[in-house]
């Protein structure tokens, strides 16, 4: 009992010393948290309301920015348009396989067969960015898909522009301006439809590092910034600058945007050091970078818009010359010497090939022009000229604002005004270039359009709450009652509400693989999804499909199958050869095929009936094949170059254009035949065969079988069934023969298996003009071990090309033999002469007889006569009758003469020259 009471006893005991402290400690926390709470509380009431009302409304912002981006999700969680399944395809790999893989990465599946380098064709910056995203959601225990993120990942980053062009802009112009450009921004058409759900391509970061590189390099400049705080700025713009082009080309903008601000500052007078340090760190940290990245590679570096930055930065160090010098002659020569020696660098660099144009459809920015001469890159919707049609659809009224806003900011001029009136302005001309860049364009009109409303929404505020502006002065006016600033308002309200009517209609569209790539529908036609699953379930890995450029993403990425061209349009020639196969007779497009192991063919064709007539919507190859005449027009392939032409048929209302395809080899037409006229694209192609499958009651024929036709009849697979191929030989017994000798023919006509081939007429044929054109020298039939034989006189002297042609079966390709060289050389006549009598008198007939073997009746005779057996006189000239010349002559003079007789030849026979005859003439007839 003592034992057990005393142990009781020292756990109470124990207990005590422990918990005493622990509440204490306990105490101390929650009356310290208290305390903080209450603090912050405090701190919270001491907050302006106005505060509170802005964080709701960005807030709220950014709450309608997510909530449009996010309306293509009613149709499900997919991919929109082409690239982004391009971009997906490289964020997986990096996924699953690490970011070093990615440099070393050549895909087989896209291009076949020579695949894709990725490293040097694709930026890594939305990639490594999503990678990373992904995994950090995973290390925290948020399991998400990846596809799913990929989808999401736009209006994510589309928000986030929102709210950094909200903080760019209340940086440099107010806290309502920036309400106002985000809130522009948000309901913006063309930056919706680039960050819309599913749109993961790489405008998605482009656009925000754009802004936040902006941010930052107006920072680093403003002279209100330490001397630290603005190197850590210039910095931050740099790297911003060089994470924009790790994942967007057209990092090119931003650049050449910034260095030409720069300039234009320091020209205007308002250099200062600051410019030259925050220049030349942004930039050369974002070259830094830059040069690490292989898709850039060193002709990036190379060109003149790239150049054009460090010859940015001798200017301005000639500028800090000019600073720093003390006497004029000093300050002007410093300043000429830099831009002399920049001219002499410039020069240099171009004529050594070391400075280079712009390529592609970078070019057509600047110079729109040159997309005539550019076909692949008009093809392109996105790589057209805008309109302002095009301007009011994406911008509606804000447009017009932004136009006003460039009143507003021209009146302050401060440096970020300036950059905001440079930035719209070239903004403007490059959208107008490319339709493409109304993406750029958006921000720059969403900050001029929030300045012009601010403007004018100010006095109107101002008189609504019956602010007193001029309070000390007592002058009696009439006072501005409240319901004419409710009016400005008003009037604003209904100017800018259609173009956010505007922004959520457009909003509201399905991703483009749901639609099929027809516009939006109330029922949108999934045809293209059911061709893909259907290839992906069906087709083995290794199928090759073939189909235009638009749907390689699809068929390498959803599909899972290979693919010969895709919206990268990396390979022209390799486009050009696509549509030029698609354009050909059936039976010529065949071999392409099997050049490239083509086993199945796709086609999109968006057709209807009405009155019992087919008709095309236009948004599928019905209408594609335009711009596959355009790509492949004068392109040579196996010798042969092909040129399209139109031409106008009928006239007035019943006129319309026909398109005539012509092959050439050289300057001489092989064929020439019209292949689209006003019923479509003919039979006689490839293309308009295939076409027909999806309304006509028969598809395909014996060479292309249909596998697979989609629900709606918009999407055909075909099958390619190929001819066998057969070996058909050709030997001469003699390459040389001596005309009018003969020549043996002989050869073997097999089939792939090498079994021989009975009863096939071989044409056999000869050339004189180097394969240009081909005479036949006869058909013959092979016979039981597949051989055949002919013994041929070549019509004359001469080289000679010497083929077998074979014109196939049903399911064999045609076969031509090689060609074989002949030569046939000139025969060798003789020339007999007889002279009668060979004594004579003067003036006395000589019977002369001329026998030529073998008899011709061609060439010319000449009979010559010398006194000297030296030189020889013609004196009777004349033609051979069947080998035979006999004409009479008289000598006039007494003497000793020599007779010979000399034929010209003919192309079968060498000039010859007969013995020569002495013929003694006296005075006195023997």
């Amino acid at each position: 009992m003592f034992k057990f009471s005393f142990n009781i006893h020292g756990e109470d005991m124990l207990a005590k010393t422990w918990t005493e402290p622990l509440r204490s400690i306990k105490t101390f926390i929650v009356e310290g948290a208290a305390r903080k709470v209450r603090g912050g509380i405090a701190s919270l009431r001491k907050i302006p309301k106005a505060t509170y009302l802005n964080i709701f409304c960005i807030l709220a912002v950014l709450i309608v920015a997510a909530t449009l981006r996010a309306m293509p999700l009613r149709w499900g969680f997919y991919l929109s348009e082409f690239d982004p399944y391009m971009q997906y395809f490289i964020t997986e790999y990096v996924v699953k396989n690490g970011f070093t893989s990615f440099f070393s990465w050549h895909d087989t599946t896209t291009w076949y067969p020579w695949g894709r380098n990725i490293a040097l064709t694709s930026y890594p910056g939305l990639a490594f960015t999503t990678a990373v995203l992904y995994r950090f959601l995973h290390s925290i225990g948020v399991e998400v898909p990846l596809m799913n993120l990929c989808i999401v990942f736009p209006v994510i980053l589309g928000t986030a522009t929102c709210l950094m062009l909200y903080i760019f802009s209340k940086e440099f112009w107010g806290r309502g301006v920036g309400l106002f450009s985000a809130l522009f921004l948000a309901f913006s058409s063309s930056h919706i439809f680039r960050t819309a759900a599913g749109f993961y391509d790489d405008e998605t970061i482009g656009i925000f590092a754009m802004l936040l590189s902006f941010h930052f390099y107006l920072k680093a400049i403003s002279p209100e910034r330490s001397p630290r705080s603005s190197i850590i700025y210039s910095l931050l713009s740099g790297a911003t600058l060089a994470y924009m082009a790790s994942g967007w080309g057209a990092y090119r903008y931003p650049m050449s945007l910034l260095a030409l601000f720069t300039l234009i500052l320091a020209v205007i007078g308002r250099y200062s050091s600051r410019l030259l340090s925050s220049y030349g760190l942004t930039f050369g940290l974002a070259f830094l970078f830059m040069a690490q990245l292989p898709q850039l590679g060193f002709d990036a570096f190379k060109e003149w818009t790239t150049i054009a930055i460090p010859g940015g930065f001798l200017i301005l160090c000639g500028f800090e010359f000019y600073r720093r010098a003390r006497s004029l002659k000093a300050k002007i020569g410093g300043l000429s010497a830099s831009i002399v020696v920049l001219i002499v660098a410039a020069y240099i660099l171009w004529i050594e090939g070391l400075m280079s144009q712009l390529a592609g459809k970078f070019v057509t920015v600047l110079y729109p022009t040159t997309r005539v001469d550019m076909p692949i890159v008009e093809s392109v919707a996105e790589h057209r000229l805008a309109t302002w049609s095009s301007f009011y659809h994406e911008f509606g009224m804000t447009a017009l604002l932004g136009i006003f806003g460039f009143y507003f900011t021209g009146l302050r001029r401060r440096n970020s005004d300036m950059f905001l009136i440079l930035f719209g302005i070239s903004s403007m001309y490059f959208a107008a270039s490319l339709v493409r860049l109304s993406l750029i364009m958006a921000p720059a009109i969403a900050l001029l359009a929030a300045i012009t409303v601010n403007e004018l929404a100010t006095p109107a505020m101002d008189v609504i709450r019956e602010t007193v502006i001029f309070p000390r002065r007592k002058i009696r006016i009439a006072k501005v009652g409240r319901e004419f600033g409710v009016a400005i308002l008003l009037v604003l309200l209904l100017v800018i509400t259609p173009t956010f009517n505007g922004a959520v209609r457009s909003a509201y569209a399905p991703a483009t693989i749901v639609t099929s790539s027809l516009p939006t529908v109330r029922q949108a036609p999934q045809d293209w999804l059911e061709a893909l699953a259907w290839m992906r379930d069906n087709l083995p890995d290794d199928a090759v499909v073939f189909s235009w450029w638009d749907y390689g993403y699809w068929i390498s990425v959803v599909g899972g199958k290979h693919s010969l061209a895709d919206n990268g349009t990396l390979n022209t020639t390799q486009i050009s050869v696509i549509g030029r196969t698609f354009l050909s007779d059936r039976m010529v497009s065949l071999p392409i095929l099997k050049r490239y192991n083509v086993t199945h063919i796709a086609l999109l064709v968006t057709w209807y009936m009405r009155d019992n007539t087919v008709r095309f919507y236009g948004f599928g190859e019905d209408s594609k094949w335009y711009w596959m005449a355009r790509i492949s027009n004068g392109s040579t392939l196996d010798g042969e170059t092909v040129h399209y032409y139109s031409r106008r048929v009928g006239e007035g209302e019943k006129a319309y254009t026909v398109y005539d395809r012509v092959l050439y080899v050289g300057d001489r037409i092989l064929s020439n035949k019209t292949i689209v006229d006003n019923t479509g694209v003919s039979n006689s192609t490839l293309l308009g065969l295939l076409m027909s499958g999806a309304y006509s009651k028969t598809a395909g024929d014996e060479y292309f079988r249909p596998v697979f036709i989609s629900s709606n009849k918009f999407v055909l697979l075909y099958e390619v069934k190929y001819l066998e191929r057969a070996n058909l030989t050709l030997r001469l017994a003699s390459l040389n023969v001596t005309y009018p000798e003969q020549v043996e023919i002989m050869g073997l006509l097999k089939d792939e298996k090498l079994q021989p081939m009975v009863n096939q007429t071989i044409h056999l044929q000869y050339s004189e003009d180097k394969g240009a054109s081909w005479i036949t020298i006869k058909d013959v039939s092979t016979i039981g071990n597949g051989s055949y034989r002919y013994i041929w006189s070549p019509p004359t002297a001469g080289d000679y090309l010497v083929r077998a042609r074979w014109d196939g079966v049903r399911d064999r390709y045609s076969s031509v033999s090689l060609t074989r060289n002949l030569t046939v050389l000139k025969g060798t006549p003789t020339v007999k002469l007889t002279v009668e009598p060979t004594v004579v008198g003067v003036n006395q007939n000589v019977s002369i007889d001329v026998r030529i073997y073998p008899p011709l009746s061609a060439g010319t005779v000449n009979i010559e006569v010398s006194n000297d057996n030296r030189t020889w006189v013609p004196t009777i000239v004349g033609e051979p009758a069947k080998g035979l010349f006999t004409p009479k002559w008289r000598f006039d003079a007494p003497g000793i003469y020599y007779v010979r007789a000399t034929w010209t030849g003919t192309k079968e026979y060498n000039a010859m020259t007969s013995k020569v005859v002495v013929v003694t003439v006296s005075e006195k007839i023997p």
